[in-house]
């Protein structure tokens, strides 16, 4: 054994008790025996639950091995609960097994040392139910992350189906706006609206030519400028931005990653746009850093690290341990859940990693999320 096992030792006789007490201790150097001789001790130790195997006489002075066994239960169902005991019979024998009791040992002298074995057997089983329980876990959990990734990617064919029957309408009205410009009748007035419908039809051809080219990703990475990338995206956002956001940007020397560039640019769109979203209508700083660095759990992986920090107000503690659970969100119905969910998945499919820390209230209030992708990453899936 590699951890302690702290034992609760029930009998009311001390002879009793130190029989026991010297079998229990040949199971190991890692026992340890919390002895249980009234009431008031049980019912103290189950209040603590500080024990994680109860041996229980039959016949105590203020109450019996199958009330104790239901008592264990009651608060602890998993604990196991071994009967050794010289007053019992067959018949609470079978009542007990059948009530969850693990085992019972006949307190006789030829069966002494069978107490040392029943708990070995005990701790044994503990453990590979206990196993068991982590494996069905596991697996449900990676079946819950299989069926969330074939919905996510239903929902990317879909909207590359939608953003394709989207641009063949825009291109119609596109036309039909530069025939309508072309007339030298039109009042002047107009021509400044049509410019002004031309231009919106324009950034609407660009979101749904960027949802086509998510969609349509490479299957092969490319090297991809992060300094680059971010400047777009900054740009795409200057309306967002308004002039009552500042932006602060330090960029150090850093070479290209490896990467599917339109992923990494969906996670850096939905880190900005969370970014802006939570400072506001109010003035705020935006920051963006990005420099030369090392994996945190691996010094020799080297990459790009960027920072994007806001002076929102900050994520809630309670929030923040399930920020890259799908279908999480603290928009209220602006808000899918998946946009940070998506981006934690891609980090971690570039060998990268993602992390968040956030403050509320204060003079320093904000987010800030720090992303690590390396130079050279070993593609993996992230589930």
């Amino acid at each position: 054994m590699s951890a302690t096992v702290r034992i609760l030792l029930v009998d009311d006789n001390p002879a009793d008790r130190a029989l026991a007490r010297r079998e229990l201790n040949s199971v190991g150097s890692d026992v340890e025996i919390h002895e249980i001789t009234d009431e008031m001790q049980l019912q103290n130790a189950l209040t603590t639950k500080i024990f994680d195997l109860v041996v229980t006489d039959y016949q105590l002075n203020w109450s019996n091995g199958l009330r104790v066994l239901e008592q264990v239960k009651a608060v602890c169902p998993d604990c196991p609960v071994i009967m050794f005991t010289g007053s019992g019979d067959e018949e609470i024998a079978v009542e007990g097994l059948k009530s969850g009791l693990e085992d019972y040992v006949p307190k006789k002298p030829k069966r002494y040392a069978s107490l040392a074995a029943a708990v070995l057997r005990t701790l044994q089983r503990q453990s590979e139910r206990r196993a068991l329980i982590v494996m069905q876990e596991e697996r449900a959990r990676i079946a819950e992350a299989l069926r969330l990734n074939e919905k996510l990617a239903e929902l990317g064919r879909m909207a590359g189906v939608i953003a394709h029957e989207i641009n063949n309408p825009l291109e119609s009205v596109s036309t039909l706006i530069y025939l309508v410009k072309e007339d030298e009748s039109l009042d002047p007035s107009l021509r400044a609206q049509l410019e002004t419908a031309e231009a919106e039809l324009l950034r609407i051809a660009h979101i749904t030519k960027q949802t086509l080219t998510f969609y349509r990703e490479s299957s092969s990475p490319s090297e991809t400028s992060l300094p680059d990338l971010i400047d777009s995206l900054l740009t795409m956002f200057v309306q967002k931005i308004n002039g009552h956001i500042e932006v602060r940007k330090d960029i150090g020397d850093v070479g290209p990653v490896l990467a599917f560039t339109s992923q990494i640019r969906q996670v850096f769109t939905n880190l900005l746009a969370n970014a802006l979203d939570a400072i506001g209508r109010g003035n705020g700083v935006l920051a963006i850093h990005m420099h030369d660095s090392r994996k945190w759990n691996q010094s020799s992986v080297r990459g790009v690290r960027v920072t994007v920090a806001d002076t929102g107000q900050g994520i809630a503690i309670q929030d923040k341990q399930h920020l890259f659970e799908a279908f999480f969100t603290t928009k209220g119905e602006r808000g899918t859940g998946l946009g940070l969910w998506v981006s934690y998945g891609i980090v971690m499919r570039h060998g990268g990693s993602i992390h968040v820390r956030s403050r509320q209230g204060g003079q320093q209030h904000g987010t800030v999320f720090s992303v690590f992708l390396p130079y050279e990453p070993s593609f993996h899936s992230p589930f």
